[in-house]
């Protein structure tokens, strides 16, 4: 009787994340309507802690042949989820007033020789600094400052949870630092590209050596546990 009523509550956890993720969907894209950052990662959040109970109480509840689908099936929606959600944000956000500007039909020379200006940098350190200067000059604020700069550090941080655990390949850490890099600047040339954000050479340190740094902590053995553990290998073995 225990067994099934665990098996019945995980099904509903599976039907609520269902539920959440469309709605989620229907106001995030419906024109008239915006979800902030902090509500799109609260309803993303919310789903996928939904299908992680599920997961656990259905995954002992089956053959064990099978018993990794609904945990491995949880990991490839997560991953598209966050995938989605960091395209998002750095592209299409008009939150962010991105999305906008995708023409370059209707600029002049001097408009193009501007954007090229403030919008392109390969310089290393040179946005951290103009951030420095900034708070310093009252141009910003240092709560600004601080998002910018430690949310480009975070930004790619999952996926030192998610491709090692979906690409056999990238348990090794110079194909998941290769790997980590190319996404980066192919996000920073279709931002500067598409006019939705810039090309800054800072960004990319940022985000992969926040990426690569997460991996290493995830390599440590109490770390490696604490994966095993919440992904309910444990229980298989």
């Amino acid at each position: 009787m225990k067994q099934q009523v665990m098996a019945i509550i995980g099904t509903v956890a599976y039907m609520l994340a269902a539920v959440v993720l469309a709605w989620y969907a229907w106001w995030q894209f419906t024109p008239e309507r915006t979800l902030s950052p902090a509500g799109r990662l609260a309803a993303l959040l919310t789903a996928c802690g939904l299908m992680y109970v599920g997961g656990r109480l259905l995954s002992p509840r089956m053959d064990k042949r099978w018993q990794e689908i609904p945990m491995k099936v949880n990991l490839w929606v997560w991953f598209g989820l966050y995938l989605l959600l960091l395209a998002t944000l750095t592209l299409f956000d008009p939150y962010y007033g991105r999305g906008g500007g995708l023409s370059l039909a209707s600029w002049n020379r001097q408009l193009l020789q501007l954007y090229l200006k403030y919008s392109f940098n390969i310089i290393p350190g040179h946005m951290v600094v103009d951030m420095i200067l900034s708070v310093m000059n009252d141009s910003i604020s240092l709560k600004m400052a601080l998002v910018n700069i430690f949310g480009n550090l975070a930004a790619l941080m999952p996926t030192a949870f998610f491709l090692p655990q979906l690409f056999e390949r990238q348990r090794k850490f110079e194909t998941f630092a290769l790997t980590v890099g190319i996404m980066v600047a192919v996000i920073e040339i279709t931002q500067f590209a598409t006019l939705s954000g810039t090309f800054d050479i800072d960004d990319w340190i940022l985000n992969v050596g926040g990426a690569c740094l997460m991996y290493k902590l995830m390599e440590t053995p109490k770390a490696k546990r604490w994966i095993k553990r919440f992904l309910g290998k444990e229980e298989m073995d």
